[in-house]
């Protein structure tokens, strides 16, 4: 058997008072509602006018396919790899940026006091590499001694690396009582 529910007659105030929606089907059917769907979606917004649904999707298959052909051909920006130090630099502070990366000043005049030749290495002369030339930056400390060597470039890559910093690491420059940052150009050649 169905159950019935009588509910009690509604109150003066209820009556009188503000009126609050239940659902939103109720906030549906008030007439401000009504007006603000017709501002929001006017009566010829679906319809597009000569053009059927299969035009409109073709034009805009069309329009994504250049636009995404417009970014592979020339807005890709080029791939750099980020890699961390295999060593950890003197006087570097993590988190501190380095100023001077992109612009590092050379000194031009860096007067060596000791040096220690260069041993061609056996490997190169194994492949058969006849010549190379290496560029290595120096950090050099008040006293003149070499803190650090990096290979900024080297023909071919990473043959006379190994070379290059452990020669470079046992010479001795001219002291300024200051820090400083060199340069060194150094050729191999096969005799």
């Amino acid at each position: 058997m169905k159950r019935t529910f009588e509910h009690p007659a509604p109150s003066e105030r209820e009556l009188t008072g503000p009126q609050y929606w239940r659902s939103l089907d109720e906030l549906a059917a008030t007439p401000g509602f009504k007006a603000q769907v017709e501002r929001e979606f006017p009566a010829d917004a679906s319809n597009l006018n000569g053009v059927d649904r299969r035009q409109f999707f073709k034009l805009m298959a069309a329009s994504f396919a250049l636009g995404g052909l417009g970014l592979a051909a020339g807005c890709r920006r080029p791939e750099k790899h980020i890699l961390p130090y295999g060593k950890s630099v003197e006087d570097a502070i993590s988190g501190l940026p380095l100023y001077f990366a992109s612009a590092m000043p050379t000194r031009k005049g860096a007067v060596p006091i000791k040096r220690v030749e260069l041993e061609y290495p056996k490997s190169a002369i194994r492949m058969g590499i006849e010549k190379g030339h290496v560029v290595a930056r120096l950090n050099i400390d008040e006293k003149g001694n070499v803190t650090s060597v990096s290979i900024v470039s080297a023909d071919p890559p990473r043959h006379f690396d190994r070379a290059v910093v452990d020669a470079l690491m046992q010479w001795k420059f001219a002291a300024d009582g200051e820090k400083y940052v060199g340069e060194i150009e150094v050729d191999f050649k096969l005799q």
